[in-house]
């Protein structure tokens, strides 16, 4: 607590301040301090490109599929959408994101926009973990209409 009160107060630069206040949030063991760090970071990173340190993008993915695990799923689409829009394309990174956005569009009820992120992986990450997943996901989409 005290030590991101600290970097929270450095204002000289805020670039380097966020980055270190992103260094000692993965390291809080308690889950929901953790989370709000996060959170603060994701909205600073966001509303300010001018602080966005090298590998800022991580914060982007962390709270994304913090929010997909707590099954906010309207919460994971906007970090998780930024953070695919930046990452490399052949990164396995990229390819969870765009799974985990795909999901929580799919429970959102936006069908299409979900299923168009699984495409991508397949078509787009033919090596990715993620490639059998999301390929399942659109074979069970196929299978329903199917049998309409």
């Amino acid at each position: 607590d005290y030590t991101l009160d600290l970097i929270n107060k450095y204002t000289v630069d805020r670039k380097t301040a966020l980055e270190e206040q992103y260094n000692v949030t993965k390291n809080i063991s308690d889950s929901k301090k953790r989370e709000a760090s996060l959170t603060s970071l994701f909205q600073q990173l966001n509303n300010t490109p001018a602080n966005q340190f090298e590998g800022y993008e991580e914060v982007f993915l962390d709270v994304g599929l913090m929010a997909y695990r707590k099954n906010d799923f309207a919460g994971a689409v906007l970090p998780l959408q930024r953070y695919s829009d930046t990452a490399p394309n052949d990164s396995e990174k990229k390819a969870e994101a765009l799974y985990y956005l795909g999901q929580s569009l799919l429970a959102m009820n936006e069908k299409d926009r979900g299923l168009g992120y699984f495409r991508q992986i397949t078509t787009s990450m033919p090596d990715s973990v993620y490639k059998n997943m999301a390929q399942s996901e659109l074979e069970d989409e196929a299978w329903i209409n199917s049998n309409r």
